[in-house]
């Protein structure tokens, strides 16, 4: 489903070349796929690539419906999938080639999707004619990134791509994104058909507000003229993205130009300062009582039609690194980690990568990828 890129691997951009803002198709990679599907601002087109099992051909490319249903000749598949959900400051392409990876490790299909207002996706902002509803404009720019919004987002663009059965891999603040589509899924799967979310691997878990840097936030709100401000926001973003990782070294320049090259798409900044705003009312989503909630719903759905004699909980891993700058190894996310053993059982599976920052797909992704195949191969062991 979807459209695909027409271009193959772009040329590296000059700094005289990003001056002016370039679109996602000029970005577009050989992989690249695009589809339409609903939102709280209208239509909004996705970008995702799509990464099968060894031995099997791609899905084919065709336009998808724009009302977020499934697209015509796709239907919802059972067979296991696997999703990847990026974290702030990240993209498709730098999940890519561990994608690639995992589908061949796994046997499974695997697809990385880019979010609102990030890599190649849409970034829909205030209209500047809309001068009468400025204000609504504004809020509904805003409430589009919003995490309740971003998981109906997804839930309708698993519908459109047949994706009936996944496991989420969600780093940094995606790990709340993850737990919301899980939430939404135990509710659609009620009456055993919809959406089903068979495990959560939990990357580096930023369960805050605190997503960009601060200098980052001010940056965004100067009055620092247009382009002196953008070059200094695209300096800010790529020293945040090496801050975060143990040995900065270990980022490739690849690596980097992915991170940067979305920053010159039309529209890149004003859509950052919604997602920065919007961030803020993450803190409404209580992350203890949703994973409560998970439990519950899971330890019924189960008790329905379970194996007998024994409780079986949503399978999650939490992963991160002993060095990293977000989410540190201290007493704060030792207690999260205990509660999410508490709210969703015994087995919760918890890795620390060592002499690893907060970009274990970056600083160490053999580790990470064995990991993953690892969880997930278990898994599905056991859910059988």
């Amino acid at each position: 489903p979807g459209s695909a890129g027409a271009g193959q691997r772009p040329l590296l951009f000059s700094r005289d070349e990003c001056a002016n803002d370039v679109s996602a198709d000029d970005l577009a990679q050989e992989n690249s796929r695009f589809v339409e599907i609903e939102s709280c601002a209208g239509p909004v087109r996705i970008h995702y690539e799509d990464f099968p099992p060894e031995g099997f051909p791609p899905p084919p490319a065709q336009a998808a419906s724009a009302s977020g249903g499934e697209c015509e000749g796709v239907h919802s598949s059972g067979e296991p999938a696997v999703v990847i959900l990026h974290g702030f400051y990240g993209n498709v392409f730098v999940w890519e080639a561990l994608a690639s990876c995992l589908a061949a490790r796994t046997g499974r299909r695997v697809v990385a999707y880019d979010r609102l207002g990030f890599g190649l996706s849409s970034r829909p902002v205030a209209g500047a004619k809309k001068k009468k509803n400025t204000r609504r404009a504004r809020d509904q720019s805003q409430a589009v990134y919003e995490m309740d919004e971003q998981a109906k987002q997804a839930v309708n663009l698993f519908a459109t791509l047949g994706l009936g059965n996944v496991t989420l891999v969600a780093h940094d603040d995606a790990a709340m994104l993850a737990l919301l589509i899980a939430e939404k899924a135990s509710l659609s799967s009620r009456g055993g058909s919809g959406l089903v979310v068979s495990g959560l691997c939990l990357l580096h878990p930023n369960l805050g507000t605190d997503v960009g840097s601060k200098l980052l936030e001010h940056l965004l709100v100067s009055a620092i003229k247009d382009k002196a401000r953008q070059g200094l926001v695209r300096m800010e973003v790529e020293v945040a993205v090496r801050r975060q990782c143990y040995r900065p070294s270990s980022l490739s320049a690849e690596h980097m130009r992915w991170h940067k090259l979305p920053l010159y798409i039309k529209g890149w900044e004003k859509a950052l300062k919604s997602i920065t705003e919007a961030t803020a009312a993450n803190g409404n989503y209580n992350w203890g009582k949703c994973l409560e909630r998970l439990r519950d719903r899971s330890s019924r759905s189960h008790s329905n039609g379970g194996k007998k004699g024994r409780d079986t909980f949503l399978p999650v891993m939490v992963a991160m690194g002993d060095h990293d700058p977000m989410v540190r190894l201290d007493s704060v996310i030792l207690d999260s980690v205990e509660q999410f053993r508490s709210r969703l059982g015994p087995d919760l599976v918890f890795v620390v990568f060592d002499e690893c920052g907060h970009m274990s797909h970056a600083e160490c992704p053999k580790e990470l990828l064995a990991a993953l195949v690892g969880f997930i191969t278990d898994s599905s062991t056991d859910t059988e």
